[in-house]
């Protein structure tokens, strides 16, 4: 019986050290300042980003990249989409990239939705891709304010889920603070799936495709989450026919 109590105790205390450092868990920022960041205040926030503009350009393409790194480390973003005539907006959160704090899920959601309303003002069609956490972010947004497209890389429905994957023994989904919740969206929208993914498994990004009403799903064989979009022309062929249709 004391074997047990003690079992319990420490599981226990596991829940709560999970709960308490949760944060730690998901963010993997990389805290180095990046010159190519831009930083404007808008509507009492500080909005940090990277911008290609291309010249004639009457869209925007927001991207907001996963848990780990950093915008200047998805230049291959703007590489990928060069010849397409849309202006190109690689995201910065809050505690990344130079910025003096730790990032928490609630300041990123709120961050990423004054970038958008920003750069919704500017005028144009607004394309939101959301590349792992960046997914949850952009379909967070569409729920919120209107998009003309979402492209969704790696996506998943909650933290929550993805977390109960990575630890089967603990409770992860009833532990996220601010997950996301699922809903549906009416925006035509792109999925692109690695078969061999290792952080978020196929089965959770299949999942999710059922909360879009105008949806494409492409799934690439033998790719992984770290290299689904490297040296992928068919991917990058379905972004740009996406974006730029014929």
């Amino acid at each position: 019986m004391k074997i047990l109590a003690v079992i319990i105790f420490f599981y226990l205390t596991i829940l709560i050290i999970l709960y308490l450092v949760q944060e730690h868990l998901i963010f993997f920022p990389d805290e180095r300042a990046c010159a190519e960041i831009k930083t404007i205040p808008f509507e009492g926030d500080t909005l940090r980003f990277i911008e290609k503009i291309h010249p004639g350009a009457k869209s925007t393409l927001i991207h907001f990249h996963g848990n780990a790194g950093g915008a200047c480390d998805r230049d291959f973003v703007i590489n990928s989409l060069k010849n397409v005539p849309i202006n190109i907006i690689l995201a910065e959160y809050p505690g990344y990239s130079g910025d003096n704090t730790f990032p928490n899920l609630k300041k990123i959601k709120e961050n990423s939705l004054h970038l958008l309303k920003y750069f919704q003002k500017r005028g144009g069609s607004i394309y939101l891709y959301g590349e792992s956490l960046g997914s949850a972010i952009s379909t967070y947004l569409a729920t919120i304010e209107k998009v003309d497209g979402l492209i969704l890389q790696s996506p998943f429905s909650t933290l929550g889920e993805v977390g109960q994957s990575a630890y089967p023994l603990f409770p992860v989904k009833w532990l996220i603070k601010g997950d996301f919740k699922p809903q549906k969206i009416s925006s035509q929208t792109l999925i692109l799936i690695a078969q061999e993914d290792e952080i978020i498994p196929k089965k959770l990004s299949e999942e999710q495709t059922k909360f879009f009403e105008n949806v494409k799903v492409f799934t690439f064989p033998n790719r992984t989450h770290n290299d689904l979009v490297l040296d992928n022309q068919k991917l990058w062929s379905e972004v740009i026919n996406f974006l730029n249709p014929q």
